[in-house]
């Protein structure tokens, strides 16, 4: 981290916002197009009540880095993409980082890091189809286990959501892909705590709950 960088995160840790927006502003003379720079100008402006400037600044960042080369200094890394969804945040602006992602995601469709951050996003914007779409191709991609269950939990919120319950057939036929590990379940002694399939476990309850419901539905 250059000099100049570190001098700007001192004045936001400090809350010294006016210094930070002043060094911003020397170094974005010097290289206009530094998206990091950018996005802790943004950081700033936000902090100093400035919530229209600092939308404008991320958009216009977020527009130029999805046609930067990448690792040019208008590309978006992680760090920058992490900064600019500090402002989307606190201004309310949740579409904005599904957009964010998305589009960084089809600059780099096989980082699973993207992928996890557009599924999220997607989950706190309430676009569970979204999400669905997101996992089912990142699980087609990588095959991890708990991508599976990302699909499955996309699903059991769009049905939760006042979605068809027919999907909750498609999650129980996916759930059979992970079954859980019931021998464990058996034994005398405590079993090691395994997040994974605790979750699984919830998933298949929820499921069949689900399933039972809609079912008491359809036959009243």
């Amino acid at each position: 981290m250059s000099a100049k960088l570190k001098g700007i995160y001192d004045a936001l840790d400090h809350a010294n916002y006016k210094s930070a927006l002043k060094l911003c502003s020397g170094f974005l003379q010097k290289l206009p197009g530094h998206a990091l720079c950018r996005a802790l100008h943004a950081v700033a402006l936000e902090r100093s009540g400035r919530r229209d400037e600092a939308l404008q600044f991320c958009h216009e960042t977020v527009a130029a880095g999805a046609t930067a080369e990448v690792g040019s200094a208008a590309s978006l890394d992680d760090t920058c993409l992490s900064t600019l969804q500090v402002v989307f945040r606190r201004c309310r602006d949740q579409s904005a980082i599904t957009q964010m992602y998305e589009a960084a995601l089809a600059r780099e469709p096989d980082s699973e890091e993207f992928a996890a951050c557009l599924f999220f996003a997607a989950l706190r914007e309430g676009d569970f189809t979204k999400a669905q779409q997101v996992a089912t191709k990142v699980y087609r991609m990588l095959n991890k286990p708990h991508l599976l269950r990302w699909v499955i939990t996309s699903i059991l919120l769009q049905v939760r959501a006042g979605g068809p319950g027919k999907a909750l057939d498609l999650a129980a036929m996916m759930l059979q892909k992970a079954p859980i590990n019931m021998e464990a379940l058996k034994l005398d002694e405590p079993a090691p705590f395994n997040r994974g399939e605790l979750y699984l476990l919830l998933l298949h309850l929820s499921t069949l709950q689900m399933q039972r419901c809609w079912r008491l539905v359809r036959a009243s």
